[in-house]
């Protein structure tokens, strides 16, 4: 069955009015009594604990006024709209309604149009003031959603919103059940002496602040946001759970879940190789994520080779670019053949042969 497209909606975080942050903030409070620290917990039962009182605390019991996603038309567009609705419904117009309904016709779609390039000017100026970029006002002024319209399965084009899941499914899978990864050297981060190696409040807090607002959520629908304003009280919580999963080696099962998001790249929209996954992970499991990679990125740096230039600190692959360029330029200046090749994964390996 084929889902229409309207009942998928961005999940919006609702922490945005300083009314409901209060809100939030005092209902999570009374929540997290509930959980205590010096009880035995497993993993799991810990974490869904934690969970539901996240969820229950971002439910608000106040009346809280709705967004309106286009509150951009002025008193007198709304006006001439009122106008124009109710010359259309006369059932028998004079000449002089005929005119004077096309002259608001006229006139109206000239006052919308004034009032959207206002709305967008002020939205654009805004976002550059508060965050100096205009990537989240061109976000927020979208006004529709692409889908992917159909992929290819078995050389033939299919359709159906169901079979798009299944093709997308079956190539992901197949994609990360790879499991010839090579040989890797193994890395020792701790000393022999360093038995603790428990994480503390201060780096819980540390990472939680640098937590980026205004991010997509995972499955869970928990927002950064609700992990940065209740930082104070969620920190004590969050180590003690950290601390249980690096104890047992175990992690929640809800972390084994994503929404993976395919944005189109390349080349033939219906070849689903030219999508770039990216995938929608519970906020808990990046922050996760991310104590553990302050804490060896700095030994990670030091093992790595001196001609490894992409994603290190520091580092530029321009310096590369600059080195082969010289080569070229060498190997044209006395005139012998050069073969510069790149690979990268299967699309690119396929395109080379």
């Amino acid at each position: 069955m084929k889902k229409s497209r309207l009942k998928f909606k961005t999940p919006i975080c609702t922490l945005k009015n300083q009314s409901v942050t209060n809100d939030y903030l005092e209902k999570l409070e009374k929540h997290l009594k509930s959980i205590q620290l010096e009880e035995t917990y497993t993993v799991q039962t810990l974490y869904n604990n934690l969970e539901n009182c996240l969820l229950e605390s971002m439910k608000t019991d106040k009346q809280v006024e709705k967004r309106k996603l286009y509150n951009i038309l002025t008193e007198e567009t709304l006006s001439l709209i009122k106008q124009r609705h109710k010359l259309q419904n006369l059932k028998h117009k004079s000449r002089e309604d005929k005119i004077k309904l096309s002259y608001i016709y006229k006139i109206t779609n000239k006052n919308i149009r004034k009032d959207y390039k206002r709305h967008r000017l002020k939205t654009i100026e805004e976002y550059v003031m508060t965050s100096g970029s205009c990537k989240r006002a061109y976000k927020e002024l979208r006004s529709h959603k692409t889908w992917i319209p159909s992929l290819l399965e078995n050389s033939s084009p299919s359709n159906n919103r169901e079979n798009i899941l299944k093709i997308a499914t079956k190539f992901y899978q197949n994609l990360y059940d790879q499991k010839d990864l090579g040989n890797f050297e193994t890395i020792n981060f701790y000393s022999q002496n360093q038995t603790n190696i428990d994480w503390n409040d201060t780096e819980i807090d540390k990472e939680i602040k640098r937590l980026k607002s205004d991010k997509s959520p995972g499955p869970d629908g928990i927002p950064n946001e609700a992990l940065k304003l209740a930082r104070t009280l969620l920190t004590p919580v969050i180590t003690y759970l950290f601390n249980i999963i690096n104890k047992e080696q175990r992690v929640p099962e809800q972390w084994t879940k994503s929404n993976i998001v395919l944005l189109y790249k390349k080349g033939d929209p219906k070849d689903i190789g030219n999508y770039r996954p990216i995938s929608l992970l519970p906020s808990l499991y990046k922050l996760f994520s991310q104590c553990i990679l302050s804490r060896i990125s700095a030994k990670i740096d030091r093992n790595q080779p001196i001609e490894q230039a992409g994603f290190r600190r520091g580092y530029s692959t321009v310096h590369h670019i600059q080195a082969l360029e010289n080569i070229i330029e060498k190997y044209k200046e006395f005139q012998k053949p050069i073969w510069p090749i790149g690979a990268e994964g299967e699309q690119h390996r396929r395109h080379l042969l």
